[in-house]
């Protein structure tokens, strides 16, 4: 076993340089967008500043701003004496503030109430692999979606339109946690089901205390002990009117109620899929667009 373990990390290190230095290449022919991912699979197989810093450098040279200063914080992060900033740091950071000043961008800040940890937020923008803790992005002009996901919660989606560079603040509500994990059920039902139990109360109250009493009148009335005609006649019509209302409330309150059923069970029944979310990403000749969701 400890030989295993000790050609296995020699092993994954050399495979890590070789998607570094390849992603280098790819860079230096103008391929940033398969140099980034080359980036990325060797950040996958070791965490090091050094990757984070050439992610940074190969958005910056795709003029990706708002991702290129997230990879250069995680760079800065990232770096040990075992593992330091590379030396050109200090240039791409000024290249980077130079453009960040001129650069149609707005800070937006993010904020995510309550403040639970493990908050992962991702913008549609971006790569569905690039999320980032709450704080401030520069976002470009344009509409973008941006998600929140926490563990045990569902994921919460807000739709942040840039129309000029003035910063703002965006406060996004994780909501409570749901059984399922991502699924959630809508109100709409229960809302529909309740509104026709109170039409069903209300019309049992009329029953009993508006309808009922003119039924007992007319009962008495038609007493062939003791009939009395005109106290008939007296009550005829109310107890006519009463009995219409008492059956439209039973009637309109039942239906009410089937009717929040049927909803809960088909439009809104429960889902364990969580809203799909679109990211576009421009490669050389072209475009990829994704579309991300879960179950």
């Amino acid at each position: 076993m400890v030989c295993c373990v000790a050609v296995a990390g020699p092993a994954v290190a050399d495979t890590a340089r070789d998607h570094a230095t390849r992603g280098e290449a790819l860079a230096r022919e103008g391929r940033l967008t398969d140099a980034i991912d080359a980036f990325k699979a060797a950040d996958q197989l070791e965490r090091r500043a050094s990757h984070a810093c050439l992610i940074a450098l190969a958005y910056m040279r795709r003029e990706l701003w708002t991702q290129a200063e997230l990879f250069l914080e995680q760079c800065h992060e990232r770096a040990r004496p075992e593992d330091p900033l590379p030396p050109w740091i200090t240039l791409a950071e000024q290249q980077l503030a130079e453009r960040l000043a001129t650069a149609k961008l707005a800070a937006i800040e993010l904020v995510v109430k309550p403040a639970v940890p493990g908050v992962q937020l991702t913008v549609s923008s971006f790569a569905p692999d690039e999320s980032f803790s709450p704080r401030t992005i520069r976002l470009p002009l344009g509409r973008h979606l941006v998600t929140a996901t926490t563990p045990g919660r569902a994921p919460v989606h807000t739709t942040v339109e840039v129309t000029d560079v003035k910063a703002r603040t965006v406060v996004m509500y994780v909501g409570g946690a749901t059984a399922r994990g991502i699924g959630h059920r809508s109100r709409v039902p229960t809302i529909v089901t309740a509104a026709g139990a109170v039409t069903i109360a209300g019309g049992l109250a009329y029953h009993l205390f508006a309808f009922r009493p003119v039924r007992d009148e007319l009962i008495a009335a038609n007493d062939p002990a003791n009939p009395d005609p005109e106290r008939y006649d007296l009550h005829a019509a109310r107890f006519d009117s009463r009995r219409t209302v008492t059956f439209a409330l039973y009637g309109a309150g039942v239906a009410t109620v089937i009717t929040g059923v049927v909803l809960r069970y088909t439009i809104y029944r429960e889902t364990s899929e969580s809203t799909p979310r679109v990211a576009a990403r421009f490669t050389n000749g072209g475009a990829t667009v994704g579309l991300e969701w879960r179950r």
